[in-house]
């Protein structure tokens, strides 16, 4: 039985090459996952009367702070979830990734956030993202979704309210 849980935990890691090194990734939980697409479809849904197909300068240009610092965060969530070892010239080093630079300790693998290279961070969440998604299957499925049901409290685009069939 053990060497199929293996081969199920070895089918969520993967290996990517960034910038000369490697660097071991594994798919996040679903429940991460929602938080990071629930936050990136509130901030890109777009306002009345805007274009749906809207670009990402016109997006920038309506963010305010407080939501990109929030998409940041979940990035940087999805990273230290996901990243689990870097590796060169065939030797591996397991680590942990943190948020808070304080709990930085390399010499017990360890490493803050802030200290990956500033190419990598944006590499690493798309692959991880892409692992965890399926190749974006899942980000797909939830669009449709809740572009099918045009806001989480109706039953369908044009129908009323769950709330106000209740009673």
């Amino acid at each position: 039985m053990s060497k199929l849980l293996h081969a199920i935990k070895d089918a969520s890691i993967q290996e990517v090459e960034i910038d000369g090194l490697f660097w071991r990734i594994r798919r996040v939980a679903s429940s991460d996952l929602a938080k990071v697409g629930f936050a990136w479809l509130s901030f890109a849904t777009p306002e009345n009367g805007e274009d749906p197909d809207v670009d990402m300068n016109a997006l920038l240009k309506r963010a305010n702070e407080s939501k990109l610092i929030e998409l940041a965060k979940l990035k940087d969530a999805i990273i230290c979830a996901g990243l689990v070892a870097i590796g060169h010239d065939g030797n591996w080093d397991e680590c942990q990734v943190t948020l808070r630079q304080s709990e930085e300790n390399i010499e017990n693998g360890v490493i803050w956030i802030g200290s990956l290279p500033a190419n990598a961070d944006n590499e690493l969440f798309t692959a991880i993202m892409n692992l965890s998604t399926e190749g974006g299957k899942a980000g797909e499925i939830l669009a449709n979704f809740r572009a099918s049901t045009g806001n989480v409290d109706s039953i369908g685009r044009n129908k009323p309210p769950l709330r106000n069939q209740a009673g």
